[in-house]
C-alpha cells in the first residue's frame, strides 16, 4: 500500500483523468477559446471573400455594361459619320450636276441669243414690213350670233383652254405606261 497512491496517481495521469493545474487550465479555457477564435477567423475570412467577390462581380458587371454601351455609341457614331460622308458626297455630286446643267443652260441661252440676233439682223431686218388685215372676220366660238356677218368661228377663249387642257392630259396619260390601259367611260 505504500505505493498505492503513487501508482494510482500515475495511472490516472496516464489515462488523462488527472492533469496538472496548468494543463487543466489550458484544456478547459485556452484551447476551446483558441479553437473558437480560429473558427471565427475562418468564417470571417469566408465572409470577406464572399463580399469581395460580390463587389468584384457588381463592379465588373457595371464596367462591362458601360463598355458595351461605349462600343454601341462608337458603332453608332461611325455609322452616322459614314452616312454624313455619303450625304456630303451625294451633295457634291448634285452640286456638280447643277453647275454643269447651269453652264449648259447658259451656253444654250447664249447660242439662242446669238442665233436670234443673226436671224433678226439677216432675215427679219431686210424684209419689207406690211400691216396684215384679214379679209374674213375671225370669231370665238362662244361669241356666236346668227345675225352677225359671215366669218370664221374658231375654238378659243375658255373652250379652247379646256380643249388644250384635255389634250395635254390625254397625251400625258398615253406617255405614262402605267396609265395606257385607262379608258374614259
Amino acid at each position: 500500500m505504500r505505493f498505492f497512491k503513487r501508482d494510482n496517481l500515475q495511472i490516472l495521469v496516464d489515462l488523462g483523468t488527472l492533469r496538472p493545474h496548468q494543463e487543466l487550465s489550458m484544456g478547459m479555457d485556452l484551447l476551446p477559446r483558441l479553437t473558437g477564435q480560429a473558427e471565427y477567423e475562418i468564417i470571417k475570412k469566408d465572409q470577406t471573400i464572399d463580399g469581395i467577390n460580390d463587389i468584384l462581380h457588381t463592379t465588373t458587371t457595371k464596367i462591362a455594361r458601360a463598355h458595351k454601351a461605349s462600343i454601341m455609341r462608337e458603332i453608332k457614331r461611325q455609322e452616322e459619320a459614314e452616312l454624313q460622308m455619303q450625304k456630303e458626297k451625294r451633295d457634291r455630286i448634285e452640286a456638280t450636276k447643277l453647275r454643269k446643267e447651269r453652264r449648259y443652260a447658259l451656253r444654250e441661252a447664249y447660242g439662242l441669243k446669238k442665233l436670234t440676233n443673226n436671224f433678226i439682223g439677216q432675215v427679219v431686218g431686210p424684209c419689207q414690213k406690211i400691216e396684215y388685215t384679214p379679209a374674213v372676220t375671225v370669231y370665238d366660238i362662244r361669241e356666236y350670233h346668227p345675225t352677225r356677218e359671215n366669218g370664221v368661228s374658231v375654238f378659243g377663249g375658255f373652250i379652247g383652254e379646256l380643249l388644250l387642257v384635255f389634250t395635254a392630259l390625254y397625251d400625258f396619260m398615253l406617255s405614262n405606261p402605267a396609265n395606257q390601259e385607262y379608258k374614259f367611260g
